[in-house]
């Protein structure tokens, strides 16, 4: 265990830095100038000179450099910045830094996405154990069904159809976040297509294991169905479902900016959506590191897990 943390931590500040250099690269070919107002004004040249000299936005190796010294806390140590890891400022978002938007907006999306990963992780795994049980029955067909859907039907249509029900029609949900009412439906629509996954794995996974030699070893000493399915079987048959869960997670977490939009939400995504449109490099940079440190984080909780459910599984 101690082996795989010290080899992940060493990895995580090369796999930042070669995602920072390439989101940079594709960033900074944006076409457009993020000194551009809305409505495609400028400023004076030699407003816009200076403001290009004050954010290195002339060089765009001098930016590299000069970002990655703040944003590493080297800054910091050499008494250039009041923040161990600064950001910067947004370039559109007058008077704000990248680090006040994301701790404004990032637990927005964080709990959108732990919920909506709790919603998957519960009805997938359910409805995946029913279907492998009940091969070829209704419900196996009815499960296979709703997963297909799930995964085939997009998120914004999804949302947009449960949002017309449930707040037009129904008055049940308002627009918006922060009370119960108001999180539930866009926890559920961000939370199908993992669910669909979830429970397609789960099925395959226990029609394998339910077949094994130890399930009818289990069987054979006279234990109930329910403890054989629960206790043994699900066990092994989780693996595939944990692999997935890493990815999944932060992709939840990361990829809400289509359900912020549909339900008004004042998360990460509707930011950088507005950063990427506006060439908003502070902002652009920012989020896509904060992203990648999450995606590298997750994935080394998963392989903790998979130690903590199976120790025969060893790292290297």
């Amino acid at each position: 265990m101690t082996r795989l943390l010290v080899s992940r931590l060493i990895q995580l500040p090369i796999l930042v830095l070669v995602i920072y250099t390439t989101t940079f690269l594709l960033a900074w070919s944006i076409p457009g100038s993020p000194l551009d107002m809305a409505d495609e004004r400028k400023p004076p040249p030699e407003v816009q000179a200076a403001m290009q000299a004050q954010y290195n936005l002339d060089n765009q190796w001098v930016f590299y450099w000069e970002y990655l010294a703040g944003v590493t806390g080297i800054h910091y140590l050499q008494g250039k910045s009041e923040v161990v890891f600064d950001f910067g400022p947004s370039l559109r978002y007058k008077g704000w830094t990248v680090s006040e938007i994301i701790s404004g907006a990032f637990p927005v999306s964080l709990q959108l996405g732990l919920g909506a990963m709790l919603i998957a992780l519960v009805t997938g795994i359910g409805a995946g154990v029913i279907g492998a049980v009940r091969r070829d029955s209704f419900w196996d067909f009815s499960t296979l069904a709703v997963a297909l859907v799930g995964i085939s039907l997009p998120t914004f249509v999804t949302g947009s159809v449960l949002l017309t029900i449930f707040s037009v029609w129904l008055g049940w949900v308002a627009i918006g976040w922060g009370s119960f009412s108001q999180m539930i439906l866009p926890m559920i629509t961000l939370s199908l297509p993992f669910a669909a996954y979830i429970a397609r794995l789960t099925r395959m996974g226990m029609l394998d294991v339910l077949g094994s030699d130890f399930v009818r070893t289990a069987r054979a000493k006279g234990l109930s169905e329910k403890v054989v399915v629960t206790k043994h079987a699900l066990k092994v048959a989780f693996l595939p479902v944990l692999s997935f869960l890493g990815p999944a997670t932060a992709g939840a977490i990361t990829g809400s900016f289509v359900i912020e939009k549909v339900f008004n939400i004042p998360g990460m995504g509707q930011h950088f959506v507005s950063a990427v449109q506006n060439k908003d490099l502070f902002l652009i940079m920012g989020v896509v590191i904060l992203y990648a440190i999450l995606l590298i984080i997750f994935n080394l909780l998963v392989d903790i897990a998979y130690s903590l459910v199976d120790p025969r599984i060893q790292h290297t």
